[in-house]
């Protein structure tokens, strides 16, 4: 079983991997579709750890996006920091500057594992270029 603690996972956890035969979604190059009307998907965001997703739910007004760990905090994704524990770190940044690209294309709500303001965000709609704010220019 390939992952962080290869050996660790109960007897019974046999995932299957995600295809990634989905449309390009912004900047990413493929997706893989988690639900049939294909309003949640994962996108690749390598860098973090080989294998690395986001998994993208799309609503009516906004966009969620759960980030896992590309990312630790919103601010540091901003701010092009690459944080935590990376297989490779220039990978990492070109999967946040993505993100970032994503998030100025539709309204996002960035809700990365480790970010204990994620939850504000979800229960207030927060997205990580408030509507009205210019988005700073494209990288």
């Amino acid at each position: 079983m390939v992952g962080a603690i290869p050996g660790k996972w109960p007897v019974w956890f046999d995932p299957e991997p995600l295809e990634f035969l989905g449309p390009a979604v912004g900047p990413f190059a493929r997706s893989a579709p988690l639900t049939q009307d294909g309003s949640i998907f994962a996108v690749e965001t390598p860098g973090h750890m080989t294998g690395h997703v986001c998994v993208v739910v799309r609503g009516e007004d906004v966009t969620y996006v759960l980030a896992g760990d590309l990312t630790y905090r919103q601010y540091l994704i901003l701010d092009d920091v690459v944080d935590g524990m990376t297989e490779n770190p220039a990978v990492s940044l070109a999967s946040q500057r993505a993100m970032k690209q994503f998030a100025r294309d539709e309204p996002t709500v960035l809700l990365p594992a480790h970010d204990p303001e994620a939850a504000q965000r979800l229960a207030n709609g927060l997205t990580m270029y408030p509507r009205g704010l210019r988005a700073p220019a494209r990288e």
